[in-house]
């Protein structure tokens, strides 16, 4: 007789459980933002879209705290933060904050 192995409705409640919280605690994670300071001596400029070329939207001044809502690789190898500052969202180069 093959012994078969199967859960018992206690365990799958555990495993449910467990799935149900590290979903959770992903979109907690995946949600947080956070915030950097303007480091650069002269301020920042806020960009449109993340490329020095783009259309200026916005200016920061140092010490100015800005809170990030994404952070991608612009096609000029920077990393670029987009922020939000007030009613003004764009985006910034990460060696500026």
């Amino acid at each position: 007789m093959r012994k078969t192995n199967r859960l018992g409705w206690k365990d799958k409640t555990a495993v449910l459980a467990l799935f149900v919280w590290g979903f959770i605690m992903m979109a907690i994670v995946s949600h947080a933002e956070s915030q950097v300071k303007v480091t650069s001596p002269k301020g920042a400029n806020i960009r449109k879209e993340a490329s020095s070329s783009s259309e200026r939207v916005g200016g920061v001044e140092k010490d100015s705290v800005l809170t990030v809502l994404n952070q991608v690789q612009g096609s000029d190898g920077y990393t670029w933060y987009q922020v939000k500052s007030g009613d003004t969202t764009g985006y910034i180069r990460s060696d500026l904050v």
